[in-house]
């Protein structure tokens, strides 16, 4: 400790209680009362000495053990979070994975679904076109018998024509 600081490791001085007085000439009562005060005063204040000295140790002692287990718990929260942020960070990759997998299963299933009812639609469409050209060909067909009977009536209505004005002819 600083004696300069430290009021309680000497004795107060008589300028401490006389002041602004000058004590000079006084010098053999002064170490008179030094003596006194030491005599008196000097088993006490060593014990508040040793006191505040063993009490300045143990505060030493205590602030460096509180540093140590402060930064011991600094190190395990840090260490505990570092574990808990990269458990983290796999935890959502792997989140993200499975995500992008499901959605490439998705999209694979819509996929697959799309082309299967594109199929369906064309073969539905293809069988109704064989259907329409079937009923198409069957009506051009009887088209075709109505045309054929219309002209053949109509050939023997232009022969019968045809005979009338020959024998209407001389």
């Amino acid at each position: 400790m600083d004696s300069s600081v430290d009021t309680h490791s000497q004795p107060p001085s008589p300028n401490q209680f006389v002041e602004g007085q000058s004590v000079e000439g006084h010098s053999v009562e002064i170490e008179h009362l030094n003596k006194i005060r030491t005599i008196l005063f000097g088993e006490q204040i060593n014990r508040q000495k040793q006191r505040l000295d063993q009490l300045e140790k143990q505060l030493i002692t205590t602030c460096d053990q509180l540093r140590a287990e402060t930064n011991q718990r600094l190190e395990a929260l840090e260490s505990r979070l570092t574990e808990r942020l990269d458990a983290i960070a796999q935890n959502l990759n792997q989140t993200s994975t499975d995500w992008h997998h499901k959605l490439d299963t998705v999209n694979q299933a819509l996929t697959d679904d799309i082309e299967h009812h594109a199929r369906a639609v064309k073969s539905d469409l293809e069988a109704q076109i064989i259907a329409m050209a079937g009923q198409l060909k069957a009506q051009v067909s009887a088209q075709k018998s109505n045309d054929d009977a219309q002209r053949a009536r109509l050939s023997s209505l232009f022969n019968e024509i045809s005979q009338k004005l020959s024998e209407t002819q001389p």
